[in-house]
């Protein structure tokens, strides 16, 4: 099972506390079903360049001067395939 969270759970995300926690939440429930249940794992996304809330509001760049640099979807969806294996 892979659970989607997000890098804001380590980095934290102005404005965003509730997503924030949400995210850490998820990761620890992935990491407390590793010895109870069927193997699980939380990816913690970082802004995708091509897609989402940021691109779509035109913030990539702020992150970029914040120093979060968002990634294309193509690293994004490969890596996918790594953690789904």
């Amino acid at each position: 099972m892979i659970l989607f969270s997000s890098t804001s759970a380590l980095l934290g995300n102005a404005g965003q506390a509730a997503h924030s926690m949400a995210c850490a939440y998820m990761d620890g429930l992935a990491d407390s079903r590793l010895s109870t249940g069927p193997a699980t794992t939380s990816v913690q996304w970082g802004p995708w360049d091509d897609v989402g809330i940021p691109a779509r509001l035109g913030l990539n760049d702020q992150l970029r001067r914040a120093g979060e640099n968002p990634s294309p979807a193509t690293v994004f969806l490969a890596e996918l395939g790594r953690a789904a294996q």
